[in-house]
């Protein structure tokens, strides 16, 4: 197995005053990512370019978040 440098690397390290603050957000929103990617071909989004992928990403989170705030209304 190869080693993944990236999976090893975090910009806020664990076990800091503010990596305790992101403990959650971080694996939901890998997740979210990680979903996303598996649904296009070869893993990979359709985009050229940060702006490209930005765009696909914001537009994945509106529908994912609309999605969510349809069942919450419809369970009050």
């Amino acid at each position: 197995m190869r080693f993944n440098r990236t999976e090893h690397l975090r910009i806020i390290p664990p076990g800091t005053e503010a990596g305790e603050r992101l403990i959650g957000f971080r694996q939901d929103s890998e997740s979210g990512f990680s979903t996303l990617d598996e649904a296009h071909r070869l893993r990979r989004i359709p985009a050229y370019g940060a702006d490209g992928a930005l765009l696909i990403y914001i537009g994945y989170a509106w529908a994912k978040n609309s999605v969510a705030l349809g069942i919450t209304r419809r369970t009050r």
